[in-house]
């Protein structure tokens, strides 16, 4: 929990992709997720704040789709992509 506060505060409630603000949206049609820039399944990285950044839900479909191909924000273990693009 300390973690999550910690990026929403470092990352000032803003998608560090396209710089959405969730203070100026409806947060019950838009949300926003934390996502890990090292996968999930790296255990020591995943409460580290270094590791995540706010994104809203859309970039985070975005980052893992094949549309990233600059790797954005994707570290180790996302060498498979998890979502199809919208």
């Amino acid at each position: 929990k300390a973690c999550v506060k910690a990026v929403w505060k470092r990352d000032n409630g803003i998608c560090r992709r396209c710089a959405l603000d969730h203070r100026t949206v409806d947060r019950a049609a838009r949300r926003f997720d934390l996502h890990h820039i090292d996968s999930f399944a790296i255990v020591e990285r995943r409460a580290d704040p270094d590791n995540l950044v706010l994104l809203c839900e859309t970039c985070h479909y975005w980052i893992h789709s094949r549309q990233n191909v600059a790797r954005l924000f994707l570290g180790c273990g996302h060498e498979r992509q998890l979502y199809e693009a919208a």
